[in-house]
């Protein structure tokens, strides 16, 4: 990853993370990850989405059900 096209935008993002002291951890740190998700997209070759499967999301929406129903 920190070879990549996008690594610098990875090594911005992840050392502001690294030495954040906010109280939500990273949360200074938006634009920098804004950053490399943009570089990211723009070489979808090298960085693939996740792809959800189908079996994910209903084992997330069973979760979430029984937690809303308890």
């Amino acid at each position: 990853m920190a070879s990549g096209p996008c690594g610098e935008q990875f090594k911005v993002a992840f050392s502001c993370f690294h030495y954040s002291t906010e109280d939500v951890k990273g949360s200074d740190c938006v634009d920098q990850f804004r950053a490399m998700q943009e570089c990211m997209q723009k070489y979808l070759d090298l960085y693939p989405q996740k792809e959800e499967k189908p079996a994910d999301r209903l084992e997330e929406t069973a979760v979430s059900e029984a937690a809303t129903t308890k």
